[in-house]
């Protein structure tokens, strides 16, 4: 590997270096491999080639994740690098030639530039020197793209909004390039709250250069936009792929912070960000354009990536974070797996940096999904003393770990959801024990004359009036506190009237089954004395916001009924409602039927209260679809419980064969707030299963020589050449004397093969002959589809209504 490092160079002198990669005879003794069986690395700083001595380099390239590398430099070799002038080295301390503000590159030092690849491109992130035994110092280096990361100007503050030059001008001409603004003061959060916060008008910006060599195409964004109209519609929601060209679009800005003025390189002209294929996914399918509500459910959508993209997100927050940061937490929450790659500028021979992004489970497109590709490992017939063109040729193995993970198949499951809501509409009952002066026998005329005669009388009005400083104790209730008897603590000795119609028998523990709830088959004494708060209706009155719980009096024993206008408050903590009214002796029958007043109907035992509201039942959905899938690799059940009590609902009036409740509104065609789970949950269960019903293989594989990006025959060849992100269907051993050729299959379900390659690491020691000389491999450590697939276990269920 040869040396010209311009930081050690005296003015006059030549670098002198093999071109072929191999190394100058530094008076140690000559390299004991042969150079051209070997794929040298070469450094360059600041685009001048240095040669580490005694060096040690890893360089790993992981899914969702930086580029890393090291340098390590034996320091008993000379504490630094060799220009090889004369044969002899220049030897310089490591802190003289090397600081962060270079730029150092690592690639390969072949004898045709054409078959070259870059392999990192970054600045020192640490320097370290050790002494204890071996000397040596190591160099960590950081990717030119963790500046999207660390740099202030890439942090996502504020929101990208149209000002109000650019709300006009699409008024006044639709197709003039529309100025977009940041607005700092506002969070970045997509959907807040499950509403509709992008601008219904896609600005597209043209010439904006968006590959390598200048290639120059449209930039296509969406904006923030809260407004009650925008001027082609009201504001729209969010899809994940309008997500990702908002982040594009900031990652090419001058900065997050700034106003549009171009789109300048984020590091320098050499130095660029580029997508090489999501931003052509999101244009090619013009899924900008689809209103992510327009499709149903995305879930049904039979291309993987427009199923992804047009999700919706909810309450997605990027506001604060670096792009990078954003960026990831995106690709987590949508499902979707990127890796950095080099690509070469067909013009002028720059290699240039971008992501690749790709789905776990996408089909095998070389482009945009997971390719799939085969490992070869060594037989008695092919070994490393082969001549390289064999070794690449069959890419041979080295060494191999590899595991089946049966205990994360589940290939089986339950959902226990929420309970049932009924909307039921039922009477309530006094709160408070039996009181003399409302209490009376209301076949006694006398007793009832004799007690209406008594209201409005000083004594009354200091136990009744809720205004009276003498309405306290059990007297403040009397009248007000009304209840279902959900939990038994009303009893029939301490409330039930020996006379009227609140008698002992009205006191009974409440029962579903006698509002038509239809748990247990209907029948008595099946559900749970516990608590049952009064929740707001299913019937609505207009759009989809149910009504609140509504309580009407009747003043003639339940013949007819009456809104109660008067100040109710619905308790929280049980079926029971409290009235608020001062005087509520005075309140007057408002239907006009009667002329009764809410005291007089009582006594005469004519008052009725009821409820329509709805209850919470006992059964949990789901509990009892059990959904399995035939034909599992693994030969024994292995279940999952899902616990989605908040998620999962039914909330009808009425399901035939179920039973709805009992409300007064069954029938009525007024517009519902239905909801019905039970779909949602069997396709969830499908989903899950599909999902994880999978023999992941981890493990990594040795192979005996430096394998980058290319083909079989080393030229460089990115549709080719081992990836991260790529499928391995199976490990294969070629025939041998002894033996055919076995194939060890990586079988994750039923008719699928393959464990995702999440990271792959070069690693090249060119130690001294005494150390064994040099040592190269390339190890592809390879994970389950299903950790890289971030399979999301929420339900997002929105609900029906009809």
């Amino acid at each position: 590997m040869g040396l010209v490092g311009a930081d050690i160079l005296s003015v006059g002198q030549s670098p002198s270096f093999e071109p072929s990669g191999g190394i100058a005879d530094t008076g140690e003794g000559a390299n004991p491999r042969n150079p051209v069986e070997r794929d040298p690395l070469v450094v360059t700083i600041d685009g001048q080639i240095v040669r580490w001595l005694g060096a040690d380099i890893s360089i790993v390239h992981r899914v969702n994740d930086f580029p890393q590398a090291t340098l390590g430099v034996a320091i008993a070799r000379g504490f630094g690098v060799d220009n090889g002038a004369d044969g002899h080295p220049a030897i310089a301390p490591l802190h003289e030639i090397i600081n962060d503000g270079q730029v150092i590159e690592i690639g390969t030092g072949r004898d045709d530039l054409a078959l070259d690849v870059n392999l990192f491109r970054g600045h020192v992130a640490r320097r370290s020197h050790r002494n204890d035994g071996p000397d040596s110092a190591s160099i960590t280096l950081e990717h030119i793209g963790t500046d999207l990361h660390y740099l202030p100007r890439f942090t996502v503050v504020g929101q990208v909004r149209p000002n109000g030059d650019g709300y006009n001008a699409v008024i006044s001409d639709p197709a003039a390039p529309i100025p977009l603004m940041v607005a700092k003061t506002l969070p970045a959060i997509f959907n807040l709250n499950n509403r509709p916060n992008c601008w219904s008008h896609q600005v597209d910006y043209p010439d904006v250069e968006l590959g390598p060599g200048g290639v120059t195409g449209t930039m296509p964004v969406r904006a923030f936009f809260d407004g009650q109209r925008a001027p082609d519609g009201e504001a729209v929601y969010w899809s994940w792929a309008r997500v990702f060209a908002y982040l594009f679009y900031v990652a090419r800005r001058n900065g997050a912070g700034a106003g549009q003025e171009g789109f300048p390189g984020h590091w320098g002209d050499s130095e660029r960000f580029f997508d090489w294929n999501l931003l052509d996914i999101i244009k090619d399918r013009e899924l900008l354009q689809i209103e992510p509500e327009s499709v149903g459910n995305p879930a049904s959508l039979q291309d993987p990536w427009t199923r992804v993209l047009l999700e919706r997100p909810v309450n997605h927050v990027i506001d604060g974070l670096s792009w990078w940061d954003a960026l990831k937490a995106t690709c987590l929450r949508a499902g979707i797996n990127f890796a950095w790659e080099p690509r070469q500028d067909s013009a002028n021979g720059y290699w240039h940096w971008g992501l690749r992004f790709f789905l776990a489970d996408a089909d095998p497109v070389a482009r945009d999904g997971n390719r799939r590709v085969q490992i070869r490992f060594p037989s008695d017939a092919l070994n490393t003393q082969q001549p390289l063109a064999n070794i690449r040729r069959f890419a041979d193995a080295s060494s191999l770990q590899i595991a089946a993970d049966y205990s994360k198949v589940r290939n089986s499951g339950q959902v226990v959801g929420g309970p049932n809501h009924y909307e039921v509409t039922v009477e309530l009952v006094p709160g408070w024990p039996a009181n003399g002066d409302w209490d009376v026998d209301p076949g006694s005329q006398s007793a009832v004359d004799a007690a209406i005669a008594n209201i409005g009388s000083a004594g009354w009005s200091n136990k009744y009036d809720g205004s009276q400083p003498g309405n306290v104790g059990a007297d403040r209730l009397v009248g007000r506190y009304w209840v279902l008897n959900t939990q038994g603590q009303f009893s029939a000795a301490q409330y039930g009237r020996l006379f009227g119609p609140f008698t002992a028998a009205r006191y009974g523990l409440f029962d579903l089954a006698d509002v038509g709830a239809g748990e247990g088959q209907g029948r008595r004494g099946k559900g749970f004395p516990r608590p049952r708060p009064f929740g707001p209706q299913v019937t609505t009155l207009q759009g989809t916001k149910r009504n609140e719980p509504e309580v009407e009096v009747s003043f003639n024993g339940g013949s007819s009924w009456v809104r109660a206008n008067l100040s109710i408050t619905v308790l929280r903590v049980d079926a029971a409602i409290a009235i608020r009214e001062a005087k509520l002796g005075d309140f007057v029958d408002p239907s006009g039927n009667t002329s009764e007043t809410f005291a007089t109907a009582y006594i005469r035992g004519l008052l009725r209260v009821r409820i329509t509201a709805t209850l919470q039942g006992d059964v949990a959905i789901g509990v009892d679809r059990f959904v399995s899938t035939a034909g599992s690799l693994s030969q024994r059940a292995r279940h999952r419980l899902y616990l989605k009590r908040d998620a999962v609902v039914l909330r009808r009036e009425d399901r035939d064969g179920f039973g709805g409740g009992n409300s007064k509104y069954q029938g009525s065609g007024f517009p519902s707030a239905e909801r019905d789970d039970f779909t949602q949950v069997d396709h969830f269960m499908v989903s899950e299963i599909n999902g994880n019903d999978r023999v992941p293989h981890v493990g990594s594989i040795e192979l005996p020589e430096i394998v980058f990006y290319e083909d079989r025959n080393g030229n460089p060849d990115f549709a080719t050449g081992y990836r991260p992100g790529d499928l391995v269907d199976a490990i294969v051993a070629e025939p041998t004397a002894t033996g055919g050729e076995w194939v060890l299959p990586l079988d994750t379900r039923p008719g699928e093969r393959g464990a995702v390659i999440a990271a792959l690491e070069w690693r090249y020691s060119e130690g001294t002959p005494e150390r064994g000389g040099m040592a190269y491999n390339t190890r592809i450590q390879l994970e389950a589809q299903s950790s890289l697939a971030q399979f999301r276990q929420g339900l997002t269920f929105q609900g029906g209504s009809r």
